[in-house]
């Protein structure tokens, strides 16, 4: 997968988060928000650095399950022309199987493979001024990264692919885009955390699983 790139997004307060992902993804790619610039800006600054080739997007607060990699092109192998999630917080996720979902349902860029060609299309697709996404989405929805994510897919008739057990969990930390939302806001499935160099307390939940599936 020598065109596969990885690329997170963060911002300056989250050094500590970006050093535990690159030394597990050597070849992990650094967008960091321009100080007063929008964070929408950040995502499609993602997008532009990854340009025609596949990619991996994360967040910055992410926690990836133990050989990521391996089980990430794993899934990618099957479906290396589809959007495929390695994180959700459905209800779905529950019944313990992955799925496809439609393109409208999509939510949290929290780690993300898009294919090939795919960041540079949601490029044109905020760019261009007849597109599904409206300006009241470009007014209101500054942060809605996922949004604009959604929309594309669902304008073009696109599905996605949920990956369970989920391959990476969101840290229970202060949004760094909108600090209403609330802190605990993890995957139902995700388990086996890699915890080396990891700035900060595992979440209880997912601590609980890890230890029930190991008998621990």
């Amino acid at each position: 997968m020598t065109d596969l790139c990885y690329v997170v997004q963060t911002v300056p307060s989250r050094h500590r988060f970006v050093k535990y992902l690159k030394h597990h993804i050597a070849e992990l790619v650094t967008v960091t928000q321009i100080k007063n610039d929008p964070p929408m800006n950040t995502f499609l600054n993602t997008c532009r650095v990854a340009g025609a080739n596949p990619r991996i997007h994360f967040e910055d607060d992410c926690i990836l399950t133990k050989d990521f990699l391996r089980k990430a092109h794993d899934e990618i192998n099957k479906n290396p022309n589809e959007v495929i999630q390695f994180f959700s917080r459905r209800n779905r996720d529950l019944e313990g199987q992955s799925y496809w979902n439609t393109g409208a349902d999509f939510s949290a860029n929290v780690c993300v493979y898009f294919p090939a060609g795919m960041s540079q299309r949601l490029i044109e697709f905020y760019d261009d001024p007849n597109s599904a996404w409206t300006d009241w989405d470009r007014k209101d929805g500054p942060t809605n990264f996922d949004g604009i994510v959604a929309r594309y897919l669902q304008t073009n008739g696109m599905r996605y692919f949920n990956v369970i057990p989920n391959l990476v969990e969101h840290a229970q930390t202060t949004s760094s885009v909108n600090p209403q939302r609330p802190r605990f806001r993890q995957s139902k499935t995700f388990v086996d955390p890699e915890t080396f160099m990891f700035p900060n307390p595992l979440p209880r939940k997912t601590k609980q699983r890890t230890n029930e599936l190991h008998g621990s």
